[in-house]
């Protein structure tokens, strides 16, 4: 199936949008460049520029649209293309800071703190001279607490 394409077409008279049928009751929209960021955003393929009183005149402020929009396309790429990258970055940013923060690297530290693997040694082996748990059923009644009183209404 062949991709159907968006060609918007935006009709110029002097330095503004507008609009009529078959150029009868023609109004102004507004600024055809704001028209142009719009189409832009919803995912237009092309923009048709037709300048409907150039010929009239002698004149034709349609390459300074162009070159205006043009402008603000190459912007608008230039940002997406900037906010791609820095997304990249802070995706691989976060396992960098926590790796950091594991290794001890994000703030100094202080000489008077207790090394990691000591520290470790120190737990392991207070929790070998702890007395063991047992480990086995407990009876339904054994260890049995009230959670809370329940007055049961008369």
């Amino acid at each position: 199936m062949a991709k159907v394409r968006l060609i918007a077409r935006l009709d110029i008279k002097g330095p503004n949008l507008i609009k009529g049928v078959h150029l009868e009751g023609l109004r102004v929209l507004g600024d055809p460049q704001q028209f142009a960021r719009d189409y832009y955003e919803q995912g237009a393929d092309e923009l048709i520029y037709i300048d409907i009183v150039a010929s009239l005149y002698g004149r034709s402020k349609l390459t300074e649209i162009v070159r205006r929009v043009e402008t603000l396309f190459a912007f608008a790429d230039r940002f997406e293309a900037r906010l791609k990258g820095a997304q990249t970055a802070a995706d691989r940013l976060t396992p960098a800071l926590l790796a950091k923060a594991f290794r001890g690297e994000l703030v100094p530290q202080d000489p008077n703190d207790e090394p990691a693997a000591e520290l470790l040694k120190r737990l392991a082996t207070s929790r070998d001279a702890a007395p063991k748990a047992k480990r086995g059923r407990r009876s339904a009644t054994a260890d049995a607490t009230p959670c809370a009183t329940f007055n049961r209404p008369t």
